[in-house]
C-alpha cells in the first residue's frame, strides 16, 4: 500500500493505493481510495477497486462519538464468477450487487440487492439469480431470492435468517425443466422432458443443521 498525505491540522486526507492477493472470495484486489479524518469524524471517499475482472465503487462515513453513526455505499458489476478462488471449475457466470448500511456501528440496517447471470454451478445450468436482502436488528430479511431462467421455471424463497443462526424460508419452485438442471452429457442419454414443481417449501432449523 501507498498514501499520499495532504490537508489541513483540522482535517487531513490520505490519497492511498491498496493491492491485497489472498482476499476470501475474491482472491486479488487492486483498488485506490480518500480518507478523511476530522472532528466530525472519518469518511472514505473515491473508492474504486478491481476484482474478479469487474469493477467495485463505494463511500462511507463514520461519525464520532459514544456510538458511531455509519453510512456506507458499495456497488460492484461485470464480476466474472468463474474466477472465486473457492469456486474455480465448479462456478460460471457474471454478477453485479449494491450493499447500503446505515445506523450505529454496532449493529447498522441496510440493504442488498444482487443479480446472476448466465449462472452454471458444477455443470448445471441455473440461468439467472437475484436476491433483495435487508438486516436489521432481528437478523436478515430475505425480501426476495428467485433462481431460474427469464419465461422458464425458478425457484422463489422468501423469509428471515436470525442473528443466532435460526432460519425461517418459504417458497415454491414453480415449472422448472428438467432438462435445463441436468448435465448435458447426462441430458443426452437420458432425454428427460417435463418440469418439476413443488409448492410450500419450508426450510427450518439453523445455517448449521438446515431442515427442509
Amino acid at each position: 500500500a501507498t498514501a499520499t498525505v495532504r490537508g489541513t491540522i483540522d482535517a487531513v486526507t490520505a490519497d492511498t493505493r491498496l493491492s491485497m492477493s489472498d482476499v476470501p472470495g475474491v482472491g486479488r484486489v487492486d483498488g485506490s481510495f480518500a480518507v478523511t479524518a476530522s472532528a466530525a469524524g472519518v469518511t472514505v471517499s473515491q473508492l474504486r477497486a478491481s476484482a474478479l475482472e469487474g469493477q467495485i465503487a463505494g463511500s462511507a462515513s463514520l461519525g464520532r462519538g459514544a456510538a458511531p453513526i455509519l453510512d456506507a455505499v458499495l456497488t460492484g458489476g461485470l464480476l466474472d464468477l468463474r474466477l472465486v478462488p473457492e469456486a474455480k471449475g465448479l462456478l460460471a457466470g457474471t454478477g453485479h450487487f449494491r450493499l447500503e448500511a446505515a445506523g450505529p456501528l454496532s449493529r447498522p440496517r441496510g440493504s442488498l440487492t444482487a443479480g446472476l447471470s448466465a449462472v452454471t454451478l458444477s455443470g448445471y445450468r441455473l440461468g439467472e439469480a437475484t436476491a433483495q436482502l435487508t438486516f436489521d436488528d432481528d437478523g436478515l430479511v430475505v425480501e426476495k431470492l428467485r433462481v431460474g431462467r427469464p419465461g422458464s421455471g425458478a425457484l422463489e424463497l422468501g423469509g428471515k435468517i436470525g442473528h443466532d443462526g435460526r432460519l425461517d424460508l418459504r417458497g415454491d419452485l414453480r415449472r422448472l425443466p428438467l432438462d435445463s438442471i441436468l448435465r448435458p452429457e447426462l441430458n443426452e442419454r437420458l432425454r428427460l422432458t417435463g418440469a418439476a414443481s413443488l409448492e410450500g417449501i419450508h426450510v427450518g432449523g439453523t445455517k448449521d443443521r438446515p431442515e427442509v
